[in-house]
């Protein structure tokens, strides 16, 4: 048996929104021994897909098999989304925590 897949959520910080324009939400994504498939929630079609040998430039999506990569990730994704719709859920933090929040992490030398 082989690795499992590791599913990937990361909420978007007012921050972030902010300084970069990202609209909110989640960048969401799965990663198998071979591949890591990234995207932002509700841009499912927009996906950006990595080699795990080489996480510094993401694949062309003219490599062959391009789309048969990412619709097995799609389909492994819903697969691990389906069988844990009980797990955590992270809530999206307002402009004050996410002050609080980014004060924090600089006060322990992250930022």
């Amino acid at each position: 048996m082989g690795v499992p897949p590791v599913y990937l959520e990361s909420a978007h910080s007012p921050r972030i929104e902010e300084v970069e324009g990202v609209d909110g939400g989640f960048t969401l994504g799965i990663q198998n021994s071979r591949y890591k498939m990234v995207f932002d929630e509700g841009s499912e079609d927009d996906v950006i897909l990595y080699d795990v040998n080489d996480l510094t430039e993401p694949l062309a999506d003219t490599i062959p098999d391009y789309g048969e990569i990412v619709e097995e990730l799609k389909a492994e994704m819903g697969q691990f989304t389906s069988e844990h719709e009980d797990g955590q859920k992270i809530s999206k933090l307002n402009p004050t925590e996410g002050d609080q929040m980014e004060a924090r992490l600089r006060d322990l030398g992250y930022l």
